[in-house]
This record gives structure tokens, C-alpha cells and sequence, in this order.
């Protein structure tokens, strides 16, 4: 307990507390460094290796349009071997009557195409040439398997979705995902083609060339950079994957457009745990999409070192500034602890204490702001003295000026008792409603009071006028009985009907003042109107300046009203003046909560 108390007393030194607001200051420092460090090394990084992978995949993508290109190519050979276009038209040449399928290695016909073939036998896997004869003729490692067999039952292959594709292409190759007869495969492709006859134009057989990735993955792999871990995918035109050596979570994300959620909008995102940074290119030819994938982890660790670098650098500068600080703050927090110990004589009454510094500077103008404040504080505190006896004074000025109310209100009781006695009954009347008046004026222990006790005190005061002014005008309010109940602010109505009376009606006869009121969503609005003399522009503007400067806090005028509202009810609140000459005044006071 004693040891938190002596560290609390410590932390509580100037000297103490600036060290720690200086601390503070630096870890800040150091922290903004380090992330902008750190977030600008990635930038740096991910744009390299987006500039280095757009050249890359350029290039790769030249090559896959080229080798796509000797694939559509080879597909045509099939045109110009009439020896082979017999074997489709003829419907069992010979001596080949009974064999539905035939392998093109065992035609010597045949040689010049199939050794065309045998230079894309490591992506070839194997050709099939349906004819419309009902055989197949094919070059492949493997007898065709039943599925395919299949297809040449009443030319179903004319049926198959790659031979729709094919019809719709024209006679042009087409690179299709999948083909019927064939096991699903995840890579790879297909070569789509309609056969017709040359002489007719007729179509007469469908050729399909089952391609692997093989020569896929060799193009990308001789761009691979050696000793650095990253992946390589390809996608067609349609986005289905062709080739993709990331394993198949990656290929799966690339495959499915599941990329583009996982953030791929910034070239970035997320894959089996792991973070990629991916760069596109869609090449001119087929418009296949190749895609180069590189590991964040590369640059994290990388970004990591920068980190650490120069979180030592900071850490250097930190222990070199802290010892220039140890010496700045002792130099700084002597003289305020002079000043310290001069403020606590003059607190104990020792008005005569001086201080003196040693350096013209900050500190030195701060001492003689205090030798000032010393050598007036005697003369001060007499001021204070005299200006608290004022107020004592004051005091009790304002109890007298309360006290007066309840003794007229007091005396106009006996008056109107004797009054009665007397059998003046009219002058009894007029006693009776000015007490009432009285008694709602003195009793101010609240602000707000009822709109109908509001009211009430206005028609003792007409009341009082009329006989004053001998009936020369007549007051109609018109307030709905459900806005009886509404709490305003006290006297805040009758001045204005005071002021109607004086400044509207008094020369007249035959004049009206009418109370209204209506209820709003956020308030409700009282106006008070009359058919007097009214005011012209020049009148109406004079009467708002003098509004904003409502005089003594005493006053009971527009103004003194108009301020009222606004403290009590909000901005909106206030005092609104309609008026033409010869054409009576409105004045409508705002109750509008909620808008301060």
C-alpha cells in the first residue's frame, strides 16, 4: 500500500508526468513508422509482382494461343487425307466390312496423318472420328470403351452436346470442357469438329480430339522462377479450368468464380488458410485467361524483416532521445518547482515572496507574470471583499422587493373587505380581480403554469382595462378545451395582450383582441390578434432589433418574452409579428420542443 501511495506522489511531479506524455508521444511515433512501414512495403511488393507477373503472363499466353492454334490446325488435317474421308463416306470398305472400329495405326493409308499425330503425342491422348456410316475410327493407346460405342447406334453422337457445338461453329474447331462418352476430367480439354464433304458440303462425321494438360503445365513451367514457390492456372474463355498445378482447393476457388469473393478485387485473396497475390492476363487469340499465384508469406516474412529493422533503428533513437530528454527536463522543472513553492506561500497568506530567474526566457516572463500577481493579490482580495458585501446588500434589496407583493396583496384584501361592507360591490369586483392578479404574479415558485390559468389572469386584466378604458374594446379566446391543460411559460401571453392594448387600441373604439391556439407535432402555437392601427415596415423592424435586446432581466416586454422562449423551448421557439397599417397586428408565440 505504501508503494502504490509513493508512486501515486511521483506520477503526480511535473517532471514526471512530462516523461510520460513524452513516452507516449514516441511510442506513437514509433508505431505510425512501423505500420506505414509496414503497409508500404506490401504496396511495394504486390506492385512489383504485379508489373514482373504481366510480363510473364503475356508471354505465357503468346504460346498458349500458338499452341492452340497447331491444335485447331491438326484437327483440319482431316480435310485434306481424302484416303481418310473414304473410310468415312464409304459405308464398309474394304476388306474392312465387319469392323466398326478401326484403329488408324493399322491403315498405311494412313501414315502421313498419323504421323502429323505423333508430334503432339505427349498432349494427344486420342483421336475419335465418328462417321455417319455408323464407324468409328480412332488413335489412341486404348480400345474406345463402350460409352463411346454407344454413340454410333443411329448416329447418337449427332445427338452429344460437343457435336451441337461443333454444327454451331461453322465448320470451325471448337475448344469444349467435356465431351459424352467420356469420364469427367477436373483438366485438359477438347477439339471439336464438324466433318463435311468437300464435293456437297454435307456433314458426314464429327472428329474429337481428347487433349491433356500435359503441354499446359510444360508452358507455364518454363516460366516458373527457380527457387520460388508459385502457381500457375488456366481458365478458357467461358472461366472452366483447363490447367491448374495449385492443388484443388486453389483450383476449385478459380474454377467456381469463388475468387472474386474471396477478394480477388485487389488482387489478393484467400485459399486453404494461406493468402495468394494473383496477376491476369487474357490472351488476344482464344481468350483464356492465364494466372500467375505467388504466396503472401513471401512478402509477410519479407515485410516482416523490414519491420524488424527498423523497430531496432527506433528503439536506438528512442534511448538516444530519452537521454536528452533527462536532460532537458531537469533543466525545465526546477524552475517550475520554484514556482510550485512560491504558489504555496501565497496560498498561506504571504503576499511578499519573489521570484527570480536566471535565463531571460519562457520560464523568466512566467515569474514576473507571478512577482505581478503577488504584489496585486492584497488589493484584490479587498475588491473581492467589497463587491461580496454588494452582493450581501443585494440580497437583501431582492427579500425586501419580495417581501412588498404579499403586503399589497395583504392590504388589497382589507380594502376589498371594507369595500364590501361599504356595499361598493363594483369596487369590491375590481379589488378581487386585481388580487387575483397579484396572487399569480407573486406566486413564482414555478415558471411553467397551465395554459388555462394563463388565461384566466389575462381576462382579469382585460377586465381591469375595460373598466379603465369603459368598455372601448372586447376579448374572444378561442382554445380548444383539450389544450387547456398544456403547461407554458408564465406572463408569457399577457404582454402581449398589454401591448395591444396600449399600442393598438388604446385611441379606439369598438377594438377586439382574439386569443387562438392549435396544436402542432412537435408544439403548439398560441396567436394573439387585434384590429387596431397596426404598424408599417419600418415600425415592424424596429420592434424585432429591439426584441433581440430584451433590456433588464426584469422587464416583462416582447423582447424579455421572445428570450424566454428560445432559452426554454429552443431556437424555433419565439415570437412571430404579422402587421399592416390600418389593418390590426398578429403576434404568434412558438412552443416548439426538440429543435435546440
Amino acid at each position: 500500500m505504501h508503494l502504490v501511495a509513493r508512486l501515486a506522489h511521483r506520477l503526480g511531479k511535473f517532471s514526471v508526468r512530462l516523461f510520460l506524455l513524452y513516452l507516449a508521444g514516441l511510442i506513437l511515433t514509433v508505431a505510425i513508422i512501423l505500420g506505414t512501414v509496414s503497409v508500404q512495403y506490401r504496396r511495394a511488393y504486390v506492385r512489383m509482382a504485379s508489373q514482373y507477373g504481366e510480363g510473364v503472363l503475356t508471354r505465357l499466353g503468346s504460346d498458349i494461343d500458338g499452341y492452340l492454334q497447331n491444335l485447331v490446325s491438326t484437327s483440319n488435317l482431316v480435310l485434306y487425307y481424302p484416303s481418310l474421308l473414304r473410310y468415312v463416306k464409304t459405308s464398309f470398305p474394304s476388306p474392312y466390312e465387319e469392323q466398326r472400329l478401326l484403329n488408324m495405326s493399322n491403315l498405311p493409308e494412313l501414315d502421313g496423318f498419323i504421323s502429323q499425330l505423333s508430334n503432339l503425342s505427349g498432349d494427344v491422348q486420342g483421336v475419335y472420328l465418328f462417321c455417319e456410316n455408323g464407324r468409328m475410327l480412332y488413335y489412341a493407346s486404348e480400345i474406345p470403351g463402350e460409352p463411346l460405342v454407344e454413340l454410333l447406334e443411329d448416329r447418337a453422337y449427332q445427338r452429344a452436346d460437343w457435336y451441337a457445338q461443333a454444327l454451331d461453329a461453322g465448320g470451325k474447331s471448337v475448344v469444349i470442357r467435356q465431351a459424352d462418352g467420356f469420364p469427367k476430367r477436373e483438366q485438359g480439354f477438347f477439339i471439336a469438329k464438324l466433318i463435311r464433304d468437300i464435293s456437297s458440303g454435307r456433314a458426314i462425321g464429327g472428329l474429337l480430339i481428347e487433349v491433356n494438360a500435359t503441354q499446359l503445365g510444360r508452358l507455364c513451367s518454363a516460366y516458373a522462377s527457380a527457387g520460388q514457390e508459385e502457381y500457375f492456372a488456366i481458365l478458357d474463355e467461358a472461366g472452366m479450368l483447363r490447367y491448374c498445378d495449385g492443388g484443388r482447393p486453389l483450383a476449385k476457388l478459380l474454377e467456381n468464380g469463388e475468387a472474386e469473393a474471396a477478394g480477388v478485387g485487389d488482387n489478393v485473396f484467400h485459399c486453404g488458410g494461406r493468402e495468394y497475390f494473383a496477376s491476369w492476363y487474357q490472351t488476344p487469340g482464344y481468350g483464356w485467361k492465364t494466372i500467375r499465384l505467388v504466396p503472401m508469406s513471401i512478402a509477410v516474412q519479407a515485410q516482416k524483416n523490414a519491420v524488424l529493422i527498423t523497430l531496432a533503428v527506433a528503439l536506438g533513437s528512442v534511448l538516444v532521445s530519452f537521454l536528452a530528454f533527462l536532460l532537458i527536463s531537469r533543466r525545465l522543472a526546477k524552475p517550475i518547482g520554484e514556482l510550485q513553492e512560491g504558489m504555496r506561500q501565497v496560498e498561506q497568506g504571504d503576499f511578499s515572496v519573489r521570484l527570480n530567474a536566471a535565463v531571460q526566457d519562457e520560464i523568466h516572463a512566467l515569474f514576473l507574470s507571478f512577482n505581478r500577481m503577488a504584489a496585486q493579490l492584497e488589493r484584490l482580495v479587498q475588491e473581492v471583499y467589497v463587491e461580496e458585501m454588494q452582493k450581501r446588500e443585494a440580497q437583501l434589496f431582492a427579500l425586501q422587493q419580495q417581501i412588498n407583493p404579499h403586503f399589497l396583496y395583504n392590504t388589497l384584501d382589507s380594502i376589498q373587505l371594507m369595500a364590501v361592507m361599504q356595499k361598493d360591490f363594483k369596487v369590491s369586483r375590481m379589488i378581487t380581480m386585481l388580487a387575483n392578479m397579484f396572487r399569480y404574479t407573486i406566486s413564482n415558485h414555478f415558471e411553467q403554469v397551465m395554459l388555462k390559468d394563463e388565461l384566466e389572469y389575462i381576462e382579469s386584466y382585460v377586465a381591469l382595462q375595460q373598466i379603465r378604458y369603459e368598455n372601448a374594446f372586447a376579448l374572444q379566446v378561442d382554445v380548444p378545451d383539450t389544450m387547456l391543460p398544456l403547461t407554458i411559460l408564465k406572463l408569457s401571453v399577457q404582454p402581449v395582450v398589454e401591448n395591444c392594448i396600449y399600442h393598438g387600441l388604446r385611441d379606439q373604439t369598438g377594438g377586439r383582441i382574439t386569443i387562438e391556439a392549435r396544436q402542432l407535432e412537435n408544439g403548439f402555437l398560441i396567436s394573439v390578434s387585434d384590429n387596431g392601427c397596426g404598424m408599417d415596415k419600418e415600425t415592424q423592424k424596429l420592434l424585432r432589433d429591439s426584441m433581440e435586446s430584451p433590456g433588464e432581466k426584469g422587464s416583462l416586454g416582447l423582447g424579455n418574452v421572445q428570450n424566454r422562449l428560445k432559452t426554454a423551448y429552443g431556437a424555433q421557439s419565439g415570437l412571430l409579428i404579422e402587421s399592416a397599417p390600418g389593418k390590426g397586428t398578429r403576434v404568434t408565440l412558438r412552443f416548439v420542443k426538440g429543435d435546440g
